[in-house]
């Protein structure tokens, strides 16, 4: 489980955590199961783009998700609202390792060229509270 926030205006691909599993065979399949809090926040446009990727250690990307959306950015600004969408991504990864040393994976996240609004992860408490909205994972290994 990921319990830090990440928030960036730069351009894919930013770094955010990382996590690590040691397969117990080096003919093993692992898939990551993997769900991520996100937020985009707009600044000065209509629409929101965010990208988001489960890497190896050696950014090679396993899974990689673009989540979009539009808002009515001159309205909502005059009303003194920021456009925010709250989202959750959902991305599950297959790697094959071909060993038994401990593997490190990294999430990578941040917007799409040519936009600069804000990307976060877990920019918010979600509607369970503190604590109840972060990013998490399974990992499952196959023979």
């Amino acid at each position: 489980k990921n319990t830090s926030q990440y928030a960036t205006t730069s351009q894919y691909p930013q770094d955010a955590f990382t996590f690590t599993f040691t397969p117990t065979s080096s003919t093993s399949t692992v898939v990551i199961h993997m769900t991520i809090p996100i937020a985009l926040n707009i600044a000065s446009a209509i629409q929101l783009v965010g990208n988001y990727a489960v890497c190896k250690n050696d950014n090679t990307v396993l899974t990689a998700r673009q989540y979009s959306q539009q808002h009515d950015y001159l309205n909502r600004n005059q009303s003194g609202h920021a456009p925010t969408c709250q989202d959750t991504v959902m991305l599950i990864a297959k790697d094959t390792p071909g060993s038994t040393s401990q593997q490190t994976y990294k999430v990578r996240y941040g917007a799409q060229s040519g936009f600069g609004h804000r990307v976060a992860i877990r920019d918010h408490e979600g509607p369970g509270g503190a604590g109840k909205d972060n990013a998490e994972w399974a990992i499952f290994e196959y023979e």
